[in-house]
């Protein structure tokens, strides 16, 4: 049985290594958040979001229901290319059944009708945004209530993030 895991635990680990993306994009999720205070001022939370769409409204929202809108939003876009060269590639895998045998294999993946010319970009906007606290007693008091509302929109695509604010300082 013990085998068993580790030999699955080690293909999940080859097949998360073996994808041809870049990690950016094209998946819908958001890339990554990441909410603090000012070091400055502790009534300011300081959210960043990486995704390919930008952030276009953030809101502290407290446990009544009360918004407060985001004072300032910046973005930077980011711009990754990969390389277009089709060159071989080699896989390696290993599978075990409920019997206790453990198998083992090797691919060899060969473009045949490859002109070498693509290439592959994808985007990330960098979206920083600041709110301030409007009533910093009761954020103390309750903040694991108060929600950060992030709106990411295109033009295109929509979509709406909400996370739990940093604990207060």
């Amino acid at each position: 049985m013990r085998r068993t895991i580790l030999a699955v635990l080690f293909t999940l680990a080859l097949a998360g290594c073996s994808g041809s993306g870049s990690g950016y994009g094209g998946t819908g999720a958001v890339q990554s958040t990441d909410a603090h205070f000012l070091k400055d001022d502790p009534t300011v939370i300081e959210l960043t979001v990486r995704d390919r769409l930008p952030v276009t409204r953030v809101v502290l929202i407290d446990p009544t229901g009360v918004e407060t809108a985001a004072h300032d939003i910046a973005r930077e876009r980011e711009t990754y290319r990969s390389g277009g060269s089709a060159s071989p590639n080699v896989g390696v895998g290993v599978f075990g059944g409920s019997s206790g045998r453990i198998g083992t294999g090797i691919g060899i993946g060969v473009p045949i009708f490859s002109s070498g010319q693509s290439s592959s970009g994808s985007t990330v906007v960098e979206s920083t945004a600041q709110v301030r606290i409007s009533n910093p007693v009761l954020y103390r008091q309750t903040w694991q209530n108060w929600k950060l509302r992030a709106e990411l929109d295109d033009g295109r695509t929509r979509r709406t993030i909400e996370l739990i604010p940093p604990k207060p300082l």
